[in-house]
């Protein structure tokens, strides 16, 4: 396991600095980071993930984002979906959402340094 954090934060240095501050910048303005509770059997954990959402527009600012994340040996999972602004107005949107909990530190840590409305959520 340690093998592979490794691995993952030796692929990271191979993004450039300004990859991560644009996707920090992105995040800031249309992202989110979540953190929440799980139960389970006895017990319970907290877990997190970073998600990216924009419109279908904005499809060319989603392949950069998923560039620089396989780049960096982030795991991560895309999809598209259909989301109504107004009522009537359908527009579909696409998601890139980081659920893996250390490609979600590894995200997070290289991401920090760069937010600026989301910074004390990190």
């Amino acid at each position: 396991m340690c093998v592979t954090v490794k691995s993952s934060l030796n692929r990271q240095m191979l993004v450039a600095e300004s990859d991560w501050a644009y996707m920090a910048g992105f995040l800031d303005a249309d992202g989110h980071i979540y953190i929440g509770r799980r139960n389970r059997g006895s017990g319970s954990y907290e877990y997190a993930s970073v998600g990216f959402t924009q419109a279908d527009s904005g499809v060319a600012a989603m392949d950069r984002i998923a560039s620089t994340l396989a780049s960096a040996g982030v795991r991560f999972m895309r999809g598209r979906y259909d989301q109504s602004a107004n009522p009537g107005h359908w527009q579909m949107r696409t998601q890139i959402i980081v659920k893996h909990q250390l490609s979600v530190i590894a995200c997070l840590t290289r991401l920090m340094p760069h937010l600026v409305i989301k910074h004390d959520l990190g």
